[in-house]
């Protein structure tokens, strides 16, 4: 699996499921139209950076969690390139998985706690 060079793109696919991935500054007007887009859609956003090594650990899991949950629209944003979306959710540590429903914030944790990232997603379907 490649992330996508192309900013323009802003998207990854893994195994047929498209990621909306934000890896490039002044994205915040884009990563609020996407939740506003999502609806009802529970909505997971993952905060990450490259140089964060808990970070690769959990990104297979999140792959993972998008194969058996295509109803939950994903997202990634690295930290250091789309930055005014990691000030706007407040996020100091990677990584981070908020939840959104209807583009409001239901739900956030930290770390890379696979089973509390899975039950949450369970919980808000």
């Amino acid at each position: 699996m490649t992330e996508s060079n192309h900013a323009h793109k802003c998207n990854v696919i893994c195994n047929g499921h498209k990621f909306h991935y934000l890896d490039r500054y002044e994205y915040t007007k884009e990563f609020t139209e996407f939740l506003k887009s999502a609806g009802p859609r529970l909505v997971v956003v993952n905060f990450t950076a490259k140089w964060c090594g808990p970070c690769k650990i959990v990104r297979p899991f999140l792959y993972e969690l998008a194969v058996r949950y295509e109803n939950v629209l994903f997202c990634i944003v690295d930290v250091d390139l789309a930055e005014d979306v990691a000030v706007l959710c407040s996020i100091v540590v990677v990584p981070t998985f908020q939840f959104f429903m209807k583009g409001d914030k239901i739900f956030e944790v930290t770390g890379t706690n696979t089973k509390k990232l899975e039950e949450k997603i369970e919980e808000f379907m």
